[in-house]
């Protein structure tokens, strides 16, 4: 079985594998100070700078809707995709299957990648979630839909 390293540059790989860890690392920090978090993008520029890109959210009360709030991250990189090498959008997903920290990475030479860290919360009282520890699994990965440079 033949895997997208195999068919990829070491810049490309290099490129995914630090865009990946910056959005793990962000969205393990933000499940350890709040439990929870929405989704956010990260972007690795020509220069090789990887940064957090904040989508523009509407100015309106109350809470923000999850899947829109994926959305404009998606819309704040097609904005800047003509400068960037590689982009992703990271979402706290949860389902039948249980919790994960999923990352959407897609790479302007086409390798579009969607990686999943799963993790149980411990600690929850009464289905809240007060300050509390999470168990991470190990990583999963599929083939990702191209966004960006389709």
């Amino acid at each position: 079985m033949t895997s997208w390293r195999d068919e990829t540059s070491d810049r490309t790989q290099a490129d995914l594998d630090g865009l990946l860890d910056l959005g793990l690392r962000t969205g393990r920090e933000q499940l350890e100070v709040a439990g929870e978090f929405y989704p956010f993008a990260v972007a690795l520029d020509e220069a090789g700078e990887s940064r957090l890109v904040q989508p523009e959210l509407p100015a309106r009360k109350g809470v923000a809707d999850v899947a829109e709030v994926h959305e404009l991250c998606w819309q704040a990189l097609a904005a800047e995709a003509g400068s960037l090498r590689a982009a992703a959008v990271v979402t706290n997903v949860g389902g039948a299957g249980g919790d994960a920290v999923a990352v959407a990475l897609e790479h302007r030479d086409g390798v579009a990648i969607e990686v999943f860290l799963p993790y149980v919360t411990q600690g929850k009282v009464n289905g809240k979630k007060p300050a509390q520890k999470h168990r991470f699994g190990d990583l999963t990965a599929a083939e990702g839909q191209p966004r960006l440079w389709a």
